[in-house]
């Protein structure tokens, strides 16, 4: 029922300034009025909302156009062109529903598909990124290995070439050698490490030394005038001599050549093994350069051997025999798989001929369960069918519901269509001025009530005739009790 509390809230959702500050109880009496003022009373409550008010610039627009002196439709024109308007027909909007559902379910699959993409992108990039990391480790753990064989590699040279260093301080340098050429041979020089880097020409002049200082003790100590009787031997030069003293004096000196031949023989010995026991440790410091060389070199070669070592040793025999035994058991199984197909077989043949047997009853319990089947699917068939009708009376009253809402939206309760933007100049020109009316009379309604109310304060009399008037309009048997209580009161009073 209209009151009011709704006509307040219309103003209010109409923009009207100052509704806030209206009391909802003074406009109550205008909902008393004569019946014809309802409908236009109900519109403004129920049907007007901010989009029918005009905003500042459009009043000013349409004042413009009113000054250009621009054809306005009027109410007659408007009507010829309303009569030119057909109905609208259903079927054009069923057919566009249908149209927009339709394009409301292909962007649906559109959407699903793309999920489904979004989806399985997704996963690609979980793969790819565990992937990722796994090459990560991979490549941090290749260069931590590299970097380990690097170091061990720079170890074993920086160890070869101190032992490198220290086996050429063991060779003589080119200067020294011109230095040595320069200066004269003696023995008092700076000792040398090895005997074969010494000089051999103080042993060469010793030795000459030596051999002269033999010839000399051989030409004094044998019998005199040898060497004179050999170089001068002539006939009439011999004489006999006698020989015994020369022969004791040549067994003295036959022994002291022996033993000093001994004794020569002796350092020669001496020396020689000096000079094996020096080339022994060059050949062993040689060896051991070259054996270090070899080891480095053979660290390849070594992987190579215990690659082919592995190939050709022990493990391929393992893993043959692990293959081996591996195989027994995908034998058994093989075996045991045709064992129970053999059985399953045999069992078959046996159902088959114990089948024939009861044939004609298994025929007849075939029939009789192909029946019941035929009974459940026809009435699933009934079912469906049912379904169908139901939903499809379903679809027939939401689109008559929809078709009930476009009208609402079409027309307002007064059964009057919307008109459009352009249609709208004359209308709304008469709410304009109606509503411009309304608020003055509303502001003259609000001074009379004010004044009415100043009254009812004054007098008694007429607050007790507005309560009659009230209970008038409200409920005629209140006002009825009402005016029988005061006839009774009115004798009493007489009385008094």
């Amino acid at each position: 029922m209209l009151n009011g509390a709704q006509f307040v809230e219309a103003l209010g959702r109409l923009g009207y300034p100052g509704a806030a500050s209206l009391q909802a109880s003074e406009f109550d009496w205008l909902f008393d009025c004569a019946p014809e003022n309802l409908h236009f009373l109900r519109f403004v409550c129920h049907t007007l909302n901010q989009r029918n008010v005009l905003t500042t610039e459009e009043a000013v627009a349409f004042q413009e156009l009113q000054k250009s002196g621009k054809h306005i439709l009027d109410e007659t024109s408007l009507a010829e062109v309303l009569k030119t308007i057909g109905p609208s027909d259903g079927k054009d909007l069923e057919a566009e529903i249908q149209v927009l559902c339709k394009e409301k379910e292909l962007k649906q699959r559109r959407y699903n598909k793309l999920q489904v993409a979004a989806t399985s992108h997704a996963e690609v990039d979980l793969q790819l990124g565990a992937e990722l990391d796994r090459a990560t480790c991979k490549l941090k753990e290749a260069t931590a290995s590299i970097g380990a064989e690097n170091a061990d590699t720079n170890a074993v040279l920086q160890n070869l070439t101190d032992e490198v260093g220290r086996l050429g301080l063991f060779l003589p340098q080119p200067e020294a050698r011109q230095k040595a050429d320069q200066l004269k041979p003696s023995i008092s020089q700076k000792s040398k490490v090895l005997l074969s880097q010494l000089s051999l020409d103080p042993y060469l002049n010793q030795e000459e030394l030596n051999t002269k200082m033999l010839t000399a003790f051989t030409r004094k100590h044998f019998f005199h005038g040898i060497s004179d009787i050999v170089e001068t031997s002539c006939s009439e030069h011999f004489q006999v001599l006698d020989l015994s003293r020369v022969v004791e004096h040549r067994r003295t000196e036959m022994a002291r050549l022996q033993w000093s031949h001994i004794v020569a023989q002796h350092q020669l010995m001496q020396a020689l093994a000096e000079e094996k026991a020096v080339k022994a440790g060059l050949d062993w410091l040689s060896e051991k350069a070259c054996h270090t060389k070899v080891r480095l070199m053979q660290l390849p070669v070594n992987k190579l051997i215990l690659k082919l070592s592995l190939l050709n040793g022990p493990v391929p025999s393992a893993l043959r025999e692990s293959a081996r035994l591996l195989n027994v058991p995908v034998v058994r199984g093989d075996l045991a798989l045709q064992l129970a197909r053999q059985n399953y077989y045999t069992s078959r043949q046996d159902q088959v001929s114990y089948r024939g047997r009861s044939e004609p009853f298994r025929t007849y319990e075939g029939l009789d369960q192909a029946a019941q089947n035929l009974r459940t699917n026809i009435r699933l068939s009934r079912d469906s069918v049912a379904g169908a009708r139901r939903e499809q009376n379903y679809m027939a009253a939401r689109l008559h519901s929809d078709c009930e809402a476009l009208h609402r939206a079409a027309y307002t309760e007064l059964q009057q269509l919307l008109l459009g933007p352009q249609e709208l100049t004359l209308k709304l020109v008469e709410v304009d001025s109606q509503l411009k009316n309304l608020q003055q009379v509303m502001q003259e309604i609000l001074g009379e009530v004010k004044a009415k109310r100043s009254q009812l304060e004054r007098n008694p009399l007429l607050r007790r005739e507005r309560e009659l008037y009230v209970f008038f309009h409200l409920d005629a048997r209140l006002l009825q009790k009402v005016v029988e209580d005061l006839e009774n009161k009115m004798p009493i009073r007489g009385d008094q």
